[in-house]
């Protein structure tokens, strides 16, 4: 086994060195390092095979304790000292312009981490994706399912980054999402300082490990590959488990207590299936279960997709009319809603993108697409019947007036009391696809009523990395945003200023999963923070 391991190696060293010398010095440096990244991370399973054939059986995925996330730094050098403090201010958008092309310093250029600045983006912030993920096609036994190349293409996702060699072999979008992929993306190729690695749903085997159906990937798989990025990047990795309790939901709970030593958050599907069917709700017995669970084992956090699965499903899925409700039963339970319930369209597989005709208007304004972002409005049923209170980011925000929770957790009819409801807002699978050209005004919707009825303190980083490219594009042009002066007077959204962006970006994720007993994250600001995920 050992000889084959190596050899192994020397194979994808081989395959790889035409690639290498077509890249810059930085590129080269970044695939070299440790004796070539892409070939370690090939050789690991090979590796654990001859270690394991000396040792014994591997130890269980259940029993290994979750690291740290910390800052590296050398032993016995002192903790950096901390960014100077940003000002809550925002600069004036330029005339016709509603992203401010104002360069970011070293904006272009992925953060090198050193002892002195350690995990620190390019723009000297804390960088927290909690949604990334990436597939096993060569291991899984059963057989991946690829995404529809006809939905994750460039005409959606414009911004969209892939590997180099990805590029240059001009794989398709199906294939660029493997692990070598997303390591040379979100932590060699990107500003991310943590990134939280989970699954997409599937059907679990007999016992509650491995797949009985297809599968991206397993949770094994992922847990695997995640240690690999460990051991490459220590402290730089948080993990969520997939929990499909509405398939065998016995199993799913005694799943989650095995997997509860390992796991920082738990990812849920309500808009999935095993047989394409209606899904759950966070509000009836299958959700309620599950929240109970994760309380029970003290790991309280749970990112929820509301939006549609990319295989379809009943349109009446993906509202968001449950998250109010099991916000107000379990108050202690932080729920982390995933794209913030974004709908590409109003129906499963309808597209929100611009129209390919640049002069089309179909009442949005031109070049708009069916269903965009657009503002939020309880009173004027003219608006309302543009931008409906039912589906989408307004479906989300409704169901928490409907409850009572406003800004930040607090009651709406007492914004300065105590912290009422743990409910957070999160931006994958919607800032993708509104980052692109053409897209600002509905971006600019998109964040104004998160930061007004959601709050500053409830909203979280997120790209869904590698699923729609590397993360750095897309960090950028938030970088860049701004809410125009006629918004912010037309709907009373507040600016979106440095000091908002900073905590968007990674201090929020750090509150929050720093109330974790096992997870201290420190360092670009978040040593500053106050409160524990309140």
């Amino acid at each position: 086994m050992c000889a084959r391991a190596f050899e192994h190696w020397a194979r994808v060293k081989r395959r790889k060195r035409h690639h290498w010398h077509r890249q810059d010095a930085s590129r080269r440096g970044f695939l070299a390092a440790g004796g070539g990244l892409a070939g370690a991370l090939a050789l690991g399973p090979f590796l654990g095979a001859c270690s394991n054939s000396r040792k014994g059986a591997p130890e269980s995925i259940e029993s290994r304790a979750p690291s740290r996330p910390h800052p590296p730094t050398e032993p016995g050098r002192p903790p950096p000292e901390p960014p100077e403090p940003l000002e809550d201010t925002v600069p004036t958008a330029g005339a016709g312009s509603e992203f401010v092309d104002t360069p970011t310093p070293n904006s272009t250029t992925p953060r090198q981490d050193t002892p002195d600045e350690p995990l620190c983006g390019a723009g000297g912030e804390l960088v927290v994706d909690t949604s990334t993920t990436f597939f096993v096609p060569q291991k899984n036994p059963v057989g991946n399912y690829p995404p529809p190349d006809g939905w994750f293409n460039a005409e959606h996702y414009p911004l969209a980054a892939h590997s180099a060699e990805c590029e240059a072999l001009g794989r398709p979008w199906s294939r660029c999402l493997e692990l070598e992929d997303y390591v040379e993306l979100v932590h060699g190729g990107s500003d991310t300082s943590i990134a939280v690695v989970g699954g997409l749903p599937y059907v679990v085997g007999d016992s509650g490990e491995h797949a009985g159906g297809w599968t991206r990937g397993t949770q094994e798989e992922l847990f695997e590959g995640a240690e690999q990025i460990e051991s490459r990047y220590p402290g730089r990795v948080l993990r969520a488990v997939p929990v499909m309790c509405n398939d065998r939901l016995q199993l799913q709970l005694e799943r989650m207590g095995r997997l509860a030593a390992v796991a920082h958050a738990w990812n849920a599907y309500p808009t999935w299936s095993t047989m394409g069917g209606a899904g759950y709700r966070l509000d009836d017995e299958i959700g309620q279960a599950m929240i109970r669970r994760g309380l029970e084992l003290e790991r309280p956090i749970f990112i929820v997709r509301k939006t549609p699965m990319f295989f379809g499903g009943p349109p009446e899925v993906p509202s968001a009319t449950d998250v109010g409700p099991a916000g107000r039963m379990f108050p202690e339970a932080h729920i982390v809603i995933q794209g913030a319930a974004f709908e590409a369209g109003m129906e499963p597989g309808s597209s929100s993108a611009p129209d390919p005709d640049p002069t089309a208007d179909k009442g949005w304004g031109p070049g708009l697409g069916m269903f965009p972002e657009g503002p939020y409005d309880e009173l004027d049923q003219a608006v309302q019947a543009l931008y409906p209170l039912s589906r989408g980011v307004n479906g989300l925000i409704k169901s928490l007036r409907d409850h009572d929770i406003g800004p930040n957790g607090r009651d709406l009819d007492d914004p300065q009391g105590p912290v009422t409801t743990r409910i957070y807002a999160e931006c994958s699978t919607a800032w993708p696809a509104l980052a692109a050209p053409g897209r600002e005004q509905e971006a600019m919707h998109f964040w104004g009523k998160l930061l007004k009825h959601v709050g500053e303190d409830r909203i979280l980083w997120g790209t869904g990395a590698i699923l729609y490219g590397g993360p750095q594009p897309y960090i950028e042009a938030f970088r860049k945003l701004e809410i125009s002066e006629q918004l912010q007077e037309e709907h009373g959204y507040p600016p979106l200023s440095a000091l908002r962006k900073e905590k968007i970006l990674g201090l929020n994720a750090a509150r929050l999963f720093n109330t974790l007993p096992d997870v201290s994250i420190t360092g670009c600001h978040a040593d500053q923070l106050s409160g524990a995920g309140d």
